[in-house]
């Protein structure tokens, strides 16, 4: 019984790591496509990146041209998912 336990905590801290990897890595790849796209700075392009993919969106920054809106119809179909399983699984797990 332990030792299933223990196996089921694994998994889990395995699930953990690679969606917070997953969630760096998408998180970088918006921050530089619009950084490109948009021309916006670092800072400004990663802010949007997490707004955008936790849904938060205050509106205040938008994609301005047709290639930088195709980016985000597919950045938060594919970037959304992932951060929702961080979320479901850090909520699962107590962050631990």
């Amino acid at each position: 019984m332990v030792n299933k336990l223990s196996n089921a905590k694994q998994k889990s801290q395995l699930s953990l790591s690679i969606l917070f990897i997953l969630t760096l890595i998408i998180l970088l790849i918006g921050t530089i496509a619009y950084s490109y796209l948009e021309g916006w700075n670092l800072l400004d392009s990663l802010f949007f990146s997490v707004t955008t993919l936790t849904a938060i969106g205050y509106g205040d920054m938008n994609p301005t041209n047709s290639l930088s809106k195709i980016f985000t119809i597919i950045y938060i179909f594919l970037g959304m998912g992932i951060v929702l399983a961080l979320i479901k699984v850090i909520s699962r797990t107590g962050g631990r």
